[in-house]
């Protein structure tokens, strides 16, 4: 058998042009000849071609594709062994991880796997087809590890021989924003259907309903091909609240049944999640939100308009079925509906021994209610300012309510009906006192409310570290910061401690630490507590 030849391999500094490789085969770079299966047993580890070839452009869901002489070990192939490094258009390193996983292929002209390593990137998730494995309008360099075998840091055959010579190549991907421009397309017209199951049901005609407590009921749909995953086209951006759920936002995947009162086509809201979305193709997995309706035929909608991950879709295939299955959910007698409910008819359920620092509550036949009086006074009057800024001093301040006449406010207790502070609007509070709102109906922050101290003094002069640097003054019960620089005459290696709540002394938090070490001379600060 004849020894195959080296690989081609150039080290070069990150940026610079890389060595091209002579020869063509299949699509991929060929370093070195493999002869036929033979060289499975025998001979040095190398490479034979690399798919893409040095200095190809890739789409995103293209895999790497290493052809060796030798079939190669799979525990091996790491992201240290085999390295990635993502360069921008200029040449220069981005700081961006390459995300994917290894599996093992068969080389072109072989009967079974074992030579050729794949590199599969992770495909996107989100709208911008940003997050994948490999960018869009990036090149990447790759770097196989080679050398001796006495660690885990080189790639390996099955025969523990370490890759004789290491390589370098290098490759770009494709730009663009839209899926035709970034994705290759899998397969031609729109995801097709390979498989429906449920996973608390081993017979799609008698699938329980998802009671409370039950096993989560998850609804798999298994497609040919992997989709594209923007929220637009596969309905991932689910709001769980019924107040504000639309069902014009349901997306092209979706549950729905006959209702014998609401009429047909109902819909059945639904969590939507990609569970995998890979070369192999793809798998949604849909939750649905309460308990499913009992002893119905629920349909597995499809719209034709859902995508593959290159945007073809099956609007133009006259035999599709939007209907991509159905299953029977199982008989019930009586009306079913998931939640914890307690009528509180009596105290049966309630410790009344338990120990609480707060009230306890107050019980009785078909309530519950808080078991202490408000503390603020009944009033009709509400607190909306509309001055860009507001300044409520606790100990004495003169306050402006929503209607009526100013009036003045001792002490830093607030008692109103209703308080909105407004967008744009900010209520800043000072003086000694906590400021303490009471408010009978509600509080309304879309602005700014804040009890933020002040800052602690500039140092502005030389030769001054062995002054006291005061903290920032505290506000509304809130202590002052501790003083910067707190030594008259050694070196200080952190701020002074700021007192507590209430200006109580040494319990506040503890200032920071010195900012350089010696030899720095950019000064250093503290800061106040």
């Amino acid at each position: 058998m004849k020894r195959p030849a080296p690989a081609s391999y150039l080290a070069l500094p990150l940026g610079l042009s890389l060595l091209a490789f002579g020869a063509c085969s299949g699509g991929g770079a060929s370093i070195g000849s493999a002869g036929n299966n033979s060289g499975k047993t025998g001979g040095d580890f190398v490479v034979v071609r690399t798919e893409p070839v040095n200095g190809a452009t890739i789409f995103l869901n293209d895999p790497v594709n290493i052809d060796f002489t030798t079939e190669i070990d799979l525990d091996s192939a790491t992201l240290t062994t085999m390295t990635f490094q993502a360069l921008d258009q200029q040449g220069d390193p981005v700081p961006e991880l390459v995300v994917g996983t290894f599996t093992i292929g068969t080389a072109p002209g072989d009967a079974t796997p074992g030579r050729r390593l794949q590199f599969v990137p992770r495909f996107a998730t989100n709208n911008d087809y940003s997050n994948g494995g490999f960018r869009a309008g990036r090149q990447y360099l790759v770097q196989l590890v080679g050398g001796q075998a006495n660690n885990n840091t080189v790639l390996r055959d099955i025969n523990g021989r370490a890759l004789a010579q290491p390589l370098t190549f290098q490759f770009a991907t494709r730009e663009g924003s839209q899926p035709a421009q970034l994705f290759r397309n899998p397969k031609a017209g729109g995801p097709t259907r390979t498989g429906l199951s449920v996973s608390t049901a081993a017979d799609l005609a008698d699938v329980p309903l998802g009671l409370f407590g039950a096993p989560p009921l998850e609804i798999r749909l298994d497609f040919d091909q992997a989709l594209n995953p923007n929220d637009g086209n596969v309905p991932v951006s689910f709001d769980p609240d019924p107040l504000v759920r639309d069902i014009n936002d349901r997306g092209r995947v979706f549950l729905e049944y006959d209702d014998p009162t609401r009429g047909n086509d109902t819909w059945i809201p639904a969590d939507v999640e990609i569970e995998r979305n890979d070369l192999s193709g793809a798998t949604l997995v849909l939750r649905p939100v309460g308990v499913l309706p009992n002893n119905a035929e629920i349909r597995v909608i499809v719209e034709a308009t859902l995508e593959d991950i290159s945007g073809e879709n099956n609007v133009g295939n006259p035999t599709f079925n939007r209907v991509f299955g159905t299953f029977h959910t199982s008989s019930a007698y009586e009306q079913q509906w998931n939640g914890i409910a307690e009528d509180f008819t009596s105290q049966d359920n309630i410790d009344l021994t338990a120990s609480f620092p707060e009230s306890q509550a107050e019980v009785g036949p078909g309530y519950v209610k808080a078991g202490f009086a408000f503390e603020g006074n009944s009033t009709t009057l509400e607190y909306e300012p509309t001055a860009n800024e507001v300044v409520l001093n606790t100990a004495f301040t003169q306050i402006v309510p929503k209607t009526g006449l100013p009036f003045t406010v001792a002490g830093g207790v607030f008692n109103f009906r209703n308080v909105r502070i407004p967008q744009g609007v900010t209520v800043r509070g000072t003086g000694p006192n906590p400021m303490v709102w009471l408010c009978s109906g509600t509080f309304t922050v879309e602005g700014t409310l804040t009890v933020s101290g002040g800052d602690g003094a500039r140092v502005d002069t030389l030769n001054s570290a062995n002054f006291a640097k005061a903290g920032g003054i505290g506000v509304c019960g809130g202590g002052n910061g501790g003083d910067g620089t707190p030594s008259a005459t050694l070196r200080d290696l952190r701020g002074g401690t700021g007192r507590g709540p209430l200006q109580e002394a040494g319990t506040g938090g503890r200032g920071g630490y010195l900012a350089c070490t010696t030899g720095c001379y950019t000064g250093s600060g503290y800061n106040g507590s």
